[in-house]
């Protein structure tokens, strides 16, 4: 009997040891991370649905999609659209898997581990950013590359320096915190 708890106990041991070096890694990982996780405000989720005017055979690419509160929520207001996030950053990819993996992981909904600078995007209907204004400014000449004609972009909080949105849509929080605005434009 000694014996077979002797066993268990390293077992244990072995699997506590193994959860601490993973997340020693994400926490590493995240370390060396140049753009911060700012999750979007959950109060304004239904209002970046209804914002995108999803429709039956849209394709919405999320880039930088943190733990993918945007692409489920797209889905749950149009579960026969295709959704699409990229994440580049350990931690956040895995809360998105780890969610989707909690929800039973709807059909349409995939989250790859990419960089969205080398991600085609060609298929795009639609798209969601909520990145840094340097970021966008890095990306518009990737966006007027690929994306075509009338696909719609729906950005949180930061504009394109060139390029202007078609409609503004703002949010009055008593407090001075991200998420105040959306910025919708159409390429």
């Amino acid at each position: 009997m000694p014996i077979i708890a002797l066993i268990v106990l390293s077992l244990l041991l072995l699997i506590l040891c193994a959860m601490t070096a993973f997340m020693i890694c994400l926490l590493w990982a995240s370390f060396f991370t140049k753009v911060p996780f700012v999750p979007i405000r959950k109060a304004i989720l239904k209002d970046v649905a209804e914002a995108l005017k999803l429709e039956e055979g849209s394709k919405l690419y999320d880039l930088g999609c943190g733990d993918a509160r945007v692409l489920i929520a797209c889905y749950q207001s149009q579960p026969a659209a295709q959704y699409v996030g990229i994440e580049k950053d350990l931690i956040p990819w895995t809360w998105a898997r780890l969610r989707l993996i909690r929800l039973k992981k709807p059909h349409g909904i995939k989250v790859l581990r990419k960089n969205f600078f080398k991600q085609d995007i060609s298929d795009a209907t639609h798209v969601f950013t909520y990145l840094l204004p340097e970021m966008m400014d890095r990306l518009l000449p990737k966006f007027r590359q690929e994306l075509k004609p009338g696909t719609k972009l729906v950005a949180c909080d930061f504009p394109f320096k060139e390029k202007e949105p078609v409609e503004v849509i703002t949010f009055d929080w008593p407090e001075k915190k991200l998420g105040r605005r959306l910025l919708i434009y159409e390429f």
